[in-house]
């Protein structure tokens, strides 16, 4: 009966033991492998919202440059359709404005007058019968020049703003064999002339 008393302490020990050996495995076990992975976790957690910020950052960065190049392209679109309707080709296209050169026989006297080719040489210059469409008449023609490469580029700007229906098709630019100062001119264009409205 001692013996049972003698033995009954020291199972007490030994439980108290096992029970901190199993409480000390366990924190081990918690501090080895949870608190990593929590703290893991929460870094996570943080990095994934600070990528959602600088997203949402970004998309409002990108709504403000929709929004002004959007904003641009209708301020061009405006300016485009002013210059447009300044143009003395449109004005005449819509009879707003009568061309000064309404006859190509006209035109194509006065641009090889000097006042108008200042120091270009007119070589040659021809046209074909006129081409009658529904509401305007168009004529091709040709023109051969020479000169000094300004004079002509001078000359190609003069026909870009001559208040006229005019088209220039085709420009053609070459150096001359005998003095490389002077440069020849092949230039095709078309001429339109507008049918009035009966009144």
């Amino acid at each position: 009966m001692f013996d049972n008393q003698l033995k009954k302490p020291a199972q007490l020990r030994e439980s108290v033991l096992a029970l901190v050996v199993v409480m000390g495995v366990f924190y081990a076990t918690y501090a080895t492998f949870y608190t990593p992975k929590k703290q893991m976790a929460e870094d996570l957690s943080q990095q994934v919202n600070q990528m959602n910020e600088q997203i949402a950052s970004i998309e409002k960065l990108n709504q403000a440059l929709i929004q002004k190049n959007a904003q641009a392209k209708r301020e061009m679109q405006k300016q485009a359709q002013e210059a447009i309707k300044q143009d003395p080709r449109i004005q005449m296209l819509t009879q707003f404005k009568d061309p000064v050169f309404k006859d190509v026989s006209e035109f194509l006297h006065a641009i090889t007058q000097f006042e108008f080719r200042s120091s270009l040489e007119i070589d040659s210059l021809n046209y074909l019968p006129s081409v009658t469409h529904k509401g305007y008449k168009s004529t091709a023609f040709d023109l051969v020049a020479n000169g000094r490469f300004a004079h002509v580029i001078e000359f190609i700007e003069r026909l870009e703003d001559i208040p006229a229906l005019l088209a220039l098709d085709k420009i053609q630019i070459n150096v001359s064999k005998k003095d490389s100062s002077q440069v020849s001119l092949q230039l095709n264009g078309t001429f339109f002339e507008l049918e009035k409205d009966d009144v």
